[in-house]
C-alpha cells in the first residue's frame, strides 16, 4: 500500500474510534486490528443488548436495553443467562405499555424446559420491573 494511503486509511479510522466501536461486538484474536481474517475475529456478543465484561476472575455478562435511555437490566454469570435476562426485560416493558419494537434473542442451544427455568429464575433490576411507561406508549 502507498504510504500516502495508508496514512489516510489510518487518520479516517483513528476520526472515527473504529476500534473502540467494534471491540464491544469482536475481538481480534492476534490483536492486530487491521487482520480481518475469518480465523483472527471472535464474535463476543451473539445476543441483543448483551455485553461481555472482562473481570480479573473471567468474563460477566451485562444485558442493558434502550428505552429512552440505556438500563441496565443486570450482571448475569453466563451469555445465555444474559440474553434470557433480556427477553424477559421485553416481556416486563410490554406489559407496562411500552410499545417499542424490540428483538428478541433465540437461543437455539437450550431445551424449552431449560430456558423456562433460567427464564423464572432470572433476576432483573427493579428498575425494569418497575419502569412507568406513561411517556412511552407511542410507537417508538
Amino acid at each position: 500500500m502507498d504510504t500516502s494511503l495508508e496514512y489516510l486509511f489510518d487518520s479516517y479510522f483513528d476520526d472515527i474510534n473504529l476500534n473502540d466501536e467494534l471491540k464491544s461486538f469482536y475481538e481480534f484474536i492476534n490483536d492486530d486490528a487491521y487482520d480481518f481474517r475469518r480465523n483472527n475475529i471472535e464474535i463476543i456478543n451473539r445476543y441483543n443488548g448483551v455485553r461481555r465484561i472482562k473481570k480479573e476472575a473471567g468474563y460477566v455478562y451485562k444485558a442493558v436495553i434502550h428505552i429512552d435511555n440505556n438500563y441496565v437490566i443486570g450482571h448475569y454469570a453466563s451469555e445465555d443467562e444474559a440474553a434470557i435476562a433480556y427477553n424477559k426485560a421485553i416481556d416486563i416493558l410490554q406489559k407496562k405499555g411500552v410499545k417499542k419494537n424490540f428483538t428478541p434473542n433465540y437461543l437455539d442451544g437450550l431445551s424449552p424446559k431449560v430456558y423456562a427455568k433460567i427464564y423464572t429464575e432470572v433476576k432483573i433490576s427493579p428498575k425494569i420491573e418497575n419502569y412507568r411507561s406513561e411517556e412511552h406508549t407511542s410507537e417508538l
